[in-house]
């Protein structure tokens, strides 16, 4: 482990696999989702660094990295990581790797940092909706639109509900995603650029989470909105592999949110595709 100082303040960072750092080979970085630190790829990781130098961290205020005092804004997160590569000394290109909500974070960067991602793996990311992405969620639950705000109101109070306890740098992040998620459908992500002629690979869970559902919340059932969700889902989640050139798209039907635990083998199988793209790119 490192403990590395960015901007003045102290990120912990995990460093494998040096034994294969060259220039011109892919640096593989791992952005864990929501609230979460480098342990969230701790079946994955190892097993990356038998053919690849990985980098895995804790975002500020998040495990044992310091707060910096900043909101961890998409653009923050992607400054303080590139920031982070430059002080342990890693130069690109790299292939990011992100969870969940650290979907968003990736693409952020990649749009920040273009010349330095080689490519991209999203392990069951926060789809980055638009408005009318969410009236059809809304829709297939059974909510009509005359009940569309007050359905709004209701999963935002339980999710204020989950992170009443929890940690600052969970809240943070969840104060964050909701801003970008429910108010502005993250309209930022909508002006970058294109992204560069990379290998994209893309993971989505498709296995029912009762607790996803919960009794009162949605007019359906737990497997009746599973069902009506997954397509959209699909229809969302695909189109980050569309946007490439060398894209892939996998439904993981036995896991659950968290891929990199129920099947890590899949994650290390997407991860590695896309290394060894980046790293023969005429032969794609």
């Amino acid at each position: 482990m490192l403990v590395v100082k960015v901007n003045g303040h102290k990120m912990r960072a995990q460093v494998a696999g040096m034994q294969h750092y060259q220039r011109e080979q892919p640096v593989v970085v791992f952005e864990s989702g929501s609230g979460a630190g480098l342990e969230a790829w701790a079946r994955v990781l190892p097993e990356i660094a038998g053919f690849a130098p990985v980098v895995g961290y804790d975002r500020s205020g998040i495990g044992q990295s310091e707060p910096d005092g900043h909101r961890p804004t998409p653009q923050h997160v992607a400054q303080n990581l590139h920031s982070l590569l430059e002080e342990i000394g890693l130069k690109a290109p790299y292939v990011l790797v992100g969870h969940s909500f650290g979907g968003p974070f990736i693409r952020m960067f990649t749009g920040m940092y273009p010349s330095t991602v080689a490519g991209l793996v999203y392990v069951d990311p926060t789809e980055m909706w638009s408005e009318k992405d969410e009236l059809d969620f809304y829709q297939a639950m059974g909510v009509s639109a005359e009940d569309l705000m007050e359905q709004k109101r209701k999963i935002r109070k339980l999710g204020a509900q989950f992170t009443a306890q929890a940690p600052p740098g969970l809240k943070a992040d969840f104060e964050v995603f909701k801003e970008l998620y429910y108010d502005t459908y993250f309209a930022d992500f909508r002006s970058l650029p294109l992204l560069p002629r990379i290998p994209v690979s893309v993971l989505m869970h498709a296995r029912l989470d009762p607790a996803k559902y919960p009794p009162g919340l949605f007019p359906c059932k737990p497997e009746d909105c599973h069902a009506r969700y997954l397509p959209l889902r699909m229809a969302w989640l695909s189109a980050l592999a569309l946007d490439s050139s060398d894209g892939t798209f996998t439904l993981a039907t036995s896991s659950g949110h968290s891929v990199q635990d129920d099947d890590p083998n899949l994650v290390i199988w997407a991860i590695r595709r896309v290394v060894l793209a980046a790293r023969n790119p005429h032969e794609q």
